[in-house]
């Protein structure tokens, strides 16, 4: 049974809509194996954005497809011209923040290298071999 990945709303690309009628599952669909998943659309005016919460969890390492078809239009009743379709893969968990943060400059010597993730982890695989700190290619021991 594939695992669930922790819930997370679908962002589309941010774009200027017209009345939220146009906005619905059927004009922001998303895709599974060609199969078209059940969800929610909701828009909010004041930022612009539009987000589709899946009906169920999403699976993990699962490559979908979401869209924004011509059914949208602008506030003038203008559609899209073409639809807007983006691919993306979903992940069990992802490392959310590092600190320091990358390519940072004058860092104190002292610092302690952390990071943080997006879910849950079992900490009995993180190790000396699983989490690193290098000096151009040299280990850097430390606990």
């Amino acid at each position: 049974m594939p695992r669930a990945c922790p819930p997370r709303p679908i962002l589309p690309p941010p774009f200027s809509s017209g009345p939220t009628s146009t906005l619905t599952a059927n004009s922001l669909p998303l895709y599974k194996d060609a199969i078209q998943l059940a969800g929610s659309v909701s828009y909010n005016s004041s930022t612009g954005t539009t987000t589709l919460a899946p009906a169920a969890a999403l699976e993990c390492d699962t490559i979908y497809v979401a869209m924004i078809t011509t059914e949208v239009t602008d506030l003038w009743g203008h559609h899209l011209i073409i639809d807007y379709e983006w691919t993306f893969i979903t992940l069990p968990f992802e490392v959310s923040t590092v600190n320091p943060a990358k390519d940072t400059k004058n860092v104190p010597v002292n610092t302690s290298v952390t990071a943080t993730f997006s879910a849950p982890i079992k900490e009995s695989t993180l190790t000396s071999s699983s989490f690193t700190l290098l000096k151009g290619t040299t280990p850097v021991t430390g606990s």
